[in-house]
C-alpha cells in the first residue's frame, strides 16, 4: 500500500480499508483516494463512441472508374469520351507501355490529349457542397527507378 505524501488532504476522499482499488494509508493511520481517483472508480462508465455518420452516395455519373471514388478534376478522354480523375488517368496511360485507355483499350492516347470536363467538375462542386462529401486523399508510392546501365562505358573497359 503507498502512502499519500505529497497529495494534499482536500484532494483526497476517505474510504473504508485498504481493499478498495487505489486507497492509500493517510499519515494518520487512516485510508483514503484522491478525488479524481474515486470519480473515475465510482463512475466506470465509458461514453459510448461516436456512430461515424455513414457516406452520402455518389451518383454514378461523378464517380471515376479508376478509384470508384468521386472525380477530381474531371478529365474525358478523346478516344471514347468516359470522364476519370485527372490524377488517375494520367498515372494510368502513364504506366501502360502503349499508352491504353482504361476503357476503350484504345492505344497512343497522350495524356496531353485530356479535356477538362467543366460540366462535370461543376456537378461534383455542387455534390460536395450539398452533402459536405470529402474525398479521403490516396497516397501512391513512386515506383523505384530501375537502375540504367550505361552500354558506352561497358565498352570502353573490354
Amino acid at each position: 500500500i503507498k502512502k499519500s505524501t505529497g497529495i494534499p488532504r482536500s484532494f483526497m476522499v476517505p474510504v473504508e480499508g485498504p481493499q478498495v482499488q487505489g486507497a492509500m494509508m493517510t499519515p494518520n493511520g487512516s485510508y483514503a483516494v484522491p478525488v479524481l481517483d474515486h470519480q473515475a472508480y465510482t463512475q466506470k462508465s465509458t461514453p459510448p463512441a461516436p456512430v461515424p455518420e455513414p457516406k452520402p452516395e455518389i451518383p454514378e455519373d461523378l464517380l471515376c472508374n479508376i478509384c470508384s471514388d468521386l472525380l477530381t478534376d474531371a478529365v474525358m478522354i478523346p478516344c471514347c469520351g468516359n470522364s476519370f480523375c485527372d490524377e488517375c488517368i494520367r498515372s494510368v496511360l502513364l504506366e501502360s507501355e502503349d499508352h491504353e485507355c482504361p476503357d476503350c483499350h484504345e492505344k497512343d492516347i497522350s495524356p496531353g490529349t485530356l479535356i477538362p470536363n467543366r460540366f462535370l467538375r461543376k456537378s461534383v462542386g455542387t455534390f460536395k457542397n450539398t452533402t459536405g462529401y470529402v474525398k479521403k486523399p490516396v497516397y501512391r508510392q513512386k515506383p523505384e527507378p530501375k537502375p540504367v546501365e550505361n552500354t558506352e562505358i561497358k565498352n570502353k573497359k573490354e
